[in-house]
Parts: structure tokens; sequence; C-alpha cells
């Protein structure tokens, strides 16, 4: 990351047990009014990965619209066991992550954006309805890129709880983006039947979404090309 000017700065050791949770966190001009990007990797990804995604992007909009963006590419995967942090605890450390940053002036409170690739995208949707129980919605725009839960399988828990509770707003408000790839290599989690049932959730908790198809994508499809529809497109979404 020394190559990025001004430099990615690792943050870690938020939350007690898991010191592999964190996150690398750029911005070109980092302020108390910066909104961030906050994205989660899908399984094996690392928060090296998301920044070199999108920083590029993200720099370039934030050119564009004359407003400071930042990408903070969250760690949340145990690379000793390949587990990752369940929905509670990885709600805990981005909300502890934009905290901290705006604590000491280097992130605004609210109006920040949050991607989600893979296994990612699905843990995303419990995180939309978490973010917020506070009484601080950090950021209402949700972009789930190639995932979300088996068909047959619970959805997660954050969503079922809501949804059995009869609750009907829990994601009112909160606007999603939900893209996937008609030639991904499993329609059923990460493509049209997945990414269909996460919709259908996410509208009965009262929740506006878009999707995205792309009938020639793959399961990296969105990150990989420039074609509208894709990175560049969900990004101007996100902060528009």
């Amino acid at each position: 990351m020394s190559a990025l000017s001004p430099p990615a700065r690792r943050v870690d050791h938020l939350l007690p047990g898991f010191p592999f949770a964190g996150a690398l966190i750029w911005s070109p001009s980092p302020g108390p009014d910066t909104k961030y990007l906050v994205t989660l990797p899908g399984t094996g990804g690392t928060a090296e990965t998301e920044l070199y995604h999108w920083q590029r992007l993200v720099d370039e909009l934030s050119t564009c619209l004359a407003r400071d963006i930042g990408v903070m590419a969250v760690e949340y995967e145990n690379p000793a066991t390949g587990r990752s942090l369940l929905w509670g605890d990885l709600n805990l450390l981005i909300e502890a992550l934009l905290a901290g940053e705006a604590s000491v002036g280097l992130g605004a409170e609210t109006g920040h954006a949050f991607h989600g690739f893979s296994r990612g995208a699905a843990d995303l949707y419990g995180v939309a309805v978490l973010d917020g129980k506070d009484g601080l919605r950090r950021g209402t725009r949700f972009i789930a890129n190639s995932g979300a839960w088996r068909p047959g399988t619970p959805m997660p828990e954050p969503l079922s709880e809501e949804l059995v509770s009869g609750s009907r707003t829990a994601l009112y408000g909160v606007e999603f983006l939900v893209h996937y790839g008609l030639q991904d290599h499993d329609q059923g989690q990460h493509g049209y039947v997945g990414s269909s049932g996460a919709a259908r959730a996410v509208r009965k908790l009262g929740g506006e979404v878009e999707l995205w198809v792309n009938p020639d994508g793959c399961h990296h499809a969105f990150e990989l090309t420039d074609r509208p529809g894709h990175a560049w497109d969900a990004l101007q979404w996100a902060f528009r």
C-alpha cells in the first residue's frame, strides 16, 4: 500500500478476542466530512483485495464530485480458521471503525455507503438491519455484489428475527443495489435465485431495492469490468 498517496492506514485490535479484525483505511484528504465506502470481502478475500478494487474508482469519484470520499476495507475473517465474524460482532467492528475515525476528525458520523462481495454481500444484509439500532444510522445505501444465502438455508438472523417479530420498518429508508451475473457458477446462492430472495426480504422490511443483472457476468464481473452497470455506476449511485 506504500504506492498510494497518502498511504493507507491499518486499524485493528478494536474487538477484544478478535485480533485479526480491523480495516485498511484510505482517503485522498481525510477530514471531518469524509464519507467512506465500507467494503466487505468474500470468503478468502482480504482488506488489501478490496482496497485494490475500489481505491482508483473512489479517488476518481472524489475528484469528480469535489467531495472527500474514502475506502474502508474491512478485515473480518480469521486467517487461522477461515471463520468470519458473525453479524453482531461485525456490526460492532464497523461501528468502532467509523466512530474511531469520526472521533479524531478523519470521518463523518453518518452518510457512509456499504459494499459486500459474495460472502460479504450476504453478511451485508444483517449489517443493514443492525446499523442504526443504537439510534445512529451510519449509512442508507448498500451494494450487495454477487452474494446472498442459499435457498432452503436460514437467512441472516437479524433479518429473520425482524420478520418473525412482525416488523416491517427495520429497513425503512434503506436502499439496496443488488447485482448478480447470469453466468455466475452458483445461481442458487450468488445469482438470480439467491439475490431475488434477498431482495424480497429487504422489501418486506421496508427497504428499497434495485436489481442490476449482468447477462454476461461471472462471479467477479462486477469489479473486473468498467462497463455500465458495474462498479463505477454503483459507486455513483451510492454517493449521489
